[in-house]
């Protein structure tokens, strides 16, 4: 295990950076209190991930869906709202 002042460490940033880096144990003192220098540890990204949930109706992101409530006592529904005719009938 290496020990350095909090002097020494800002003159030599980079090479005791590098050290912990390569597993080396590396403890800085400044005013009585010791810090130990310890990598982060690399997290694995996760991949691929699984949804969560599949969407069935496309009305849903486009915002054609609201709450109701009823009155006390009673859940909240969940309304989705009917698709708009866009052609005219004749």
């Amino acid at each position: 295990m290496k020990r350095y002042s909090a002097s020494e460490l800002r003159q030599n940033l980079a090479r005791v950076l590098d050290e912990v880096e390569h597993g080396e144990r590396v403890v800085v003192e400044r005013r009585g209190k010791r810090f130990h220098l310890v990598p982060e540890a690399r997290v694995k990204s996760p991949g691929r991930v699984k949804p969560f949930f599949r969407l069935e109706d496309r009305r849903l992101l486009d915002g054609g869906w609201t709450w109701t409530w009823h009155r006390p006592g009673r859940p909240m529904r969940l309304v989705i709202k009917r698709a708009r005719m866009t052609g005219r009938r004749e």
